[in-house]
């Protein structure tokens, strides 16, 4: 494993880690069925070895985070699936929200952020509730790049796929 991923794993392992809105989507679908990942428009980016190494690796904290702004833009692409899987995934949503934390800043709040202008709403929120205490896991190299000149621990996604087999 690259040293600074390793070194990022450690610094955050207590304090928790919070995910990026297609990644918890990756995780809820491949949670459901694997199979769907690559059927699904929202996730087809990924496979089932990205969903492996998303397990693996959320595996490595005590705690997840996610916002109400992430939250519910997952929600909403879920809703995308058709029956009989639509109803599987929200319950598979049901159960990531006992063992997810919520953080929520206010829209207001996250305008105020420098953030917002460039990244709209989510993302200004996200780098508001992440600060200096929990590791930003995102697909979006914008804006871990941007998050990384903010000092907001970051680690991209492809980083991590890069890994895979090492």
């Amino acid at each position: 494993m690259f040293g600074w991923v390793h070194e990022r794993i450690q610094k955050h392992r207590g304090s928790g880690v919070f995910v990026d809105s297609n990644l918890l989507l990756l995780w809820v679908v491949g949670r459901c069925d694997p199979q769907a990942i690559a059927r699904f428009k929202r996730t087809r980016q990924f496979d089932a070895d990205d969903f492996r190494v998303l397990h693996e690796f959320l595996g490595r904290f005590r705690q997840r985070f996610a916002s109400s702004h992430v939250l519910t833009e997952v929600s909403n692409f879920l809703g995308q699936f058709a029956e009989p899987l639509r109803t599987d995934v929200f319950r598979q949503l049901r159960t990531e929200l006992l063992w997810t934390e919520e953080r929520t800043i206010s829209a207001r709040d996250a305008a105020d952020d420098s953030a917002f202008e460039s990244f709209g709403l989510t993302d200004a929120a996200i780098c508001r509730i992440c600060g200096e205490q929990l590791l930003l896991l995102t697909d979006d190299l914008r804006l871990a790049r941007y998050a990384e000149t903010r000092s907001i621990s970051t680690l991209n996604f492809h980083h991590l796929r890069s890994l895979r087999g090492s």
